[in-house]
């Protein structure tokens, strides 16, 4: 009876009442939106970091090398010599070595040059077809056959560069031998080739276009020349932590080590300083809501005294009185705190349409905490007993005599 009442109270006006509402959902939507987003992100990073201890590559930015080679999410910081680079990747530090060489995108989606063992990394397998096996044959990963629709067989020209409208490669056609089970990982949406093929569509290693259809390309150039972008590593023991990117530092001048967990670590410290302000905006907003409810309940407090002095008349208690206006603050709090619930899942909606679109980088399941969720809940629960605790006060101690008198 009494939440009814209360529930036909605070939308006698309702405009006031939804208003209200929106502002208390906005700060609800913004910490709930950035919950989840902010979940996802950290999970999609540190699942792709798995068994990666370094990430050699071009000197540059460390967090750019990171980025571009673990994530795909950026530009490479240049080339490095194979030569080079081999030296390191048979290292007795080194437990194992993944190298990589970038060049060509198809829609958008990163095409790469590596070996078994990037899949092997991955822990990635087959769904159908087979691994490449000779030049121009790629294995594409769940998330590029899910928006590509490609099928085993199937046969495109890539793009030079990791971005559309770069120069097509008209004369070299990529044929779909593999599709690879989805797991949760950058790998979903690459495209895999072996690494002769990137050489050979960039004129390195002596190879040329127009070799002969299903004969494989053997290097006979200068093995000087071919380069890679990157290559993962994983140490063999806790000592190469600490030996090894002194002893590159001192005989590889353009080549770089990043660690992954630093510098992954680096960027959720920088953008948590922008999702904290943002974070405490949002309980500013649901601050400024509580005082809009206080307002809206003491302004119609004021216009009910009467009414509330004849339910005391006619038998109601104090306390009844005091619940009744407690309730309705309650019951702003409520709406704002659902209505704002699914307030943050939609901008979720939006941000990870974006993410996909802009960035290839698909979501999982929608990962709520029920816990945070809970404690907001609770703090939502508490601004509406806050905002509605002083005109209940005064309800409770209303005097029934004066009130009708002066009516």
């Amino acid at each position: 009876m009494i939440i009814w009442l209360a529930f036909k109270n605070i939308f006698h006006k309702p405009l006031h009442t939804i208003l209200n509402i929106i502002i208390f959902a906005t700060g609800i939507g913004i910490i709930t939106m950035l919950s989840i987003v902010q979940r996802q992100f950290e999970d999609k990073f540190e699942k792709n970091i798995e068994g990666i201890d370094m990430v050699m590559g071009a000197s540059g930015s460390p967090l750019q090398l990171i980025l571009s080679a673990v994530y795909h999410i950026d530009a490479p910081t240049g080339n490095i010599s194979l030569e080079e680079a081999e030296k390191w990747m048979h290292h007795p530090y080194i437990a194992k070595a993944v190298p990589m060489a970038y060049g060509d995108s198809y829609m958008s989606f990163p095409m790469i040059g590596s070996d078994r063992v990037y899949y092997q990394h991955f822990s990635a397998d087959l769904s159908s077809g087979k691994l490449n096996e000779e030049n121009y044959e790629v294995v594409v990963g769940s998330e590029v056959v899910n928006k590509l629709k490609l099928k085993l067989g199937d046969k495109f020209h890539s793009t030079h560069g990791q971005q559309e409208g770069g120069e097509e490669h008209d004369d070299i056609e990529w044929v779909v031998t593999g599709i690879l089970k989805p797991t949760g990982k950058v790998i979903d949406r690459m495209i895999i080739s072996n690494i002769e093929s990137v050489w050979d569509i960039h004129g390195e290693g002596g190879c040329t276009h127009d070799h002969e259809e299903g004969k494989e390309c053997h290097h006979h150039g200068d093995e000087g020349s071919q380069e890679i972008t990157a290559v993962l590593l994983k140490y063999r023991n806790p000592m190469a932590a600490m030996q090894l990117p002194r002893l590159i530092k001192e005989q590889s001048k353009n080549i770089q080590l990043a660690q992954p967990a630093i510098e992954i670590n680096r960027l959720f410290s920088l953008l948590g300083i922008g999702l904290d302000a943002i974070r405490y905006l949002a309980y500013f907003i649901m601050g400024l809501s509580a005082i809009s409810i206080f307002i809206s309940i003491y302004n119609t407090l004021k216009e009910r005294m009467y009414e509330l002095a004849m339910i005391r008349t006619l038998g109601g208690s104090k306390l009844k009185v005091f619940s009744l206006i407690l309730s309705e603050g309650i019951l702003y709090s409520i709406f704002g705190y659902f209505a704002g619930f699914f307030l943050g899942i939609a901008g979720y909606k939006m941000i990870a349409m974006l993410a996909e679109t802009e960035y290839q980088i698909s979501f999982g399941n929608l990962p709520i905490d029920f816990t945070q969720q809970s404690i907001l809940f609770g703090i939502s629960l508490f601004i509406g007993f806050l905002a509605a605790l002083f005109p209940a006060l005064k309800s409770y101690f209303i005097q029934i005599s004066s009130t009708l008198a002066h009516e």
